[in-house]
């Protein structure tokens, strides 16, 4: 069955938050990243937010979280760093990622700064400050919640999944979802039949597949990637089932 997150809080910043910052109130903190293309608030699932608490509060260098694309957070000082970072490995043509990491709480604001040669939205100031944000943390309304679904890329396997934005990924139904995760936790490949177009989703690599148009040939890569509930229709239509069978 496919694994829903528990609901986030979705939040923005106002200036990086030290150990010492907020010392209690710790149901209160939120940890997060920033998408590197345009700098949104992308908090941790409940139950990763507390396993990153729990390892900074022991002082560990840095924490794996296989359930967020295989990412590792490194805390501030395990390598010198100034402000907290997320990295996670290449993956079938997408280069290794980085994304800036605050520990914060609601109502604070962060400064971002674009940094040009990198082509990304971070936390540390550049030598020359070209472009520069502020993003305020707001608690999530009462219905807002982040679930993991599957998602299809628009862009076709040979324009390269680096160039893919989270504006490029769109989800898949539930019921699609719900039997493209058997297949990937059982290693194999899935026949999904879509309108009048059969497709082949698999060739998994950690939560990345691909799928692969059987008329056409076409491929396009897929993920388990994390979508608000606010932009997507909870129940799976009945109007248009879908035939899913393992290959």
């Amino acid at each position: 069955m496919l694994v829903r997150t528990t609901p986030l809080l979705r939040t923005s910043l106002k200036s990086a938050i030290s150990r010492e910052a907020h010392p209690t109130a710790p149901e209160r903190i939120i940890w997060g990243s920033f998408e590197r293309n345009n700098g949104s608030w992308t908090p941790y699932s409940s139950a990763e937010n507390e396993a990153i608490e729990a390892a900074f509060q022991q002082g560990l260098p840095r924490i794996a979280l296989p359930t967020c694309f295989n990412a590792v957070v490194h805390f501030i000082g395990s390598k010198g760093d100034a402000h907290h970072h997320q990295t996670t490995p290449a993956i079938m043509g997408k280069p290794p990622g980085f994304r800036s990491v605050i520990r914060g709480v609601p109502g604070q604001a962060v400064p971002l700064y674009w940094w040009g040669k990198l082509e990304m939205w971070r936390l540390d100031e550049p030598l020359v400050v070209e472009h520069r944000k502020e993003v305020v943390i707001e608690l999530p309304g009462p219905c807002d919640e982040v679930v993991d679904m599957w998602q299809w890329c628009d862009l076709n396997s040979s324009e390269g999944i680096e160039h893919a934005v989270e504006a490029n990924w769109h989800p898949y139904t539930w019921e699609q979802c719900e039997a493209i995760e058997r297949a990937w936790f059982r290693g194999e490949s899935l026949m999904l039949t879509i309108g009048r177009s059969e497709y082949v989703i698999g060739r998994w690599q950690g939560r990345y597949g691909t799928q692969e148009n059987l008329e056409t040939g076409s491929t396009r890569h897929v993920r388990c990637g994390r979508v608000s509930t606010q932009h997507v229709q909870l129940d799976p239509p009945n109007a248009s089932p879908t035939r899913a069978t393992g290959a």
